[in-house]
């Protein structure tokens, strides 16, 4: 719900551009693992940062900054002693989404999968749950449906079996 937060993938052309454009991009848990990195070759800032545990982000880009800590507590330490500042944002990052999703929704290859995405969540309670799953419909709607509350969504990762809270 933050006026800042684009709610779309990072393979989609508005989005890269838009990461691309920024002057820091700053990961907060991520593996950046292929599938969120367009096989590592998405197009990024000149400054680069991370926060997440495991050394597997050490491998995906040449860091500027890395640290292997815990997630949540660093982020509320740097909000708590404002650290990071204010600046204006250099875009709409609420425009990005609608116009994506109109771009996909007039392409007759992509139209199925957003009108998929569109039925499931206009249907689907906003207290309930969505588990997806490595699926062309877990893609669908784990990559374009609007969240309207936190932890609703989760991914399960077919390699290990495990569930992802997102």
């Amino acid at each position: 719900g933050h006026p800042l937060v684009v709610d779309a993938p990072v393979h989609e052309d508005e989005v890269s551009a838009l990461i691309a454009s920024a002057d820091l991009m700053l990961g907060l848990g991520s593996e950046f693992d292929g599938m969120n990195t367009r096989n590592w070759k998405m197009p990024v800032p000149a400054t680069l940062a991370a926060v997440c545990l495991g050394d597997q982000v050490a491998r995906t880009f040449a860091w500027d900054l890395l640290l292997g800590t815990e997630v949540a507590n660093t982020v509320t330490r740097v909000v708590a002693h404002n650290a990071l500042g204010s600046k204006a944002a250099w875009c709409d990052p609420e425009a990005i989404r609608p116009a994506l999703i109109a771009r996909l929704q007039a392409d007759p290859r992509t139209a199925p999968g957003i009108q998929f995405m569109e039925t499931v969540h206009a249907s689907w309670p906003e207290d309930g749950v969505v588990v997806c799953d490595m699926a062309v419909s877990g893609f669908w709607y784990g990559g374009y449906a609007p969240q309207p509350r936190a932890r609703r969504r989760h991914k399960c990762r077919a390699q290990t079996g495990s569930l992802r809270r997102l």
